[in-house]
């Protein structure tokens, strides 16, 4: 959600490091550590992180964008991990 301070409007996630996004680092990193369901908050469209979710469900995890923390309740249960 934060945006980069030299390019306003870039947000942080989708800034390269290494040839791959922000972004893109940080889902191979959770689905690294087995996650099973990627959430993303953003106050981006969904459709703007279409290639991160073709990512996610290729290697068999659900990918999910919401709007604010708040958004979780509904998305997480008792016996998950974050």
């Amino acid at each position: 959600m934060r945006r980069a301070k030299d390019a306003p409007e870039v947000p942080l996630s989708e800034i390269s490091l290494a040839g791959m996004s922000i972004g893109e680092r940080q889902l191979d990193l959770a689905l690294a550590f087995g996650c099973e369901q990627v959430i993303c908050i953003t106050h981006e469209d969904e459709d703007a992180y279409a290639d991160l979710r073709e990512r996610a469900e290729a290697r068999g995890a659900e990918f999910t964008a919401i709007s604010s923390p708040r958004s979780l309740l509904g998305k997480v249960g008792t016996t998950d991990e974050l």
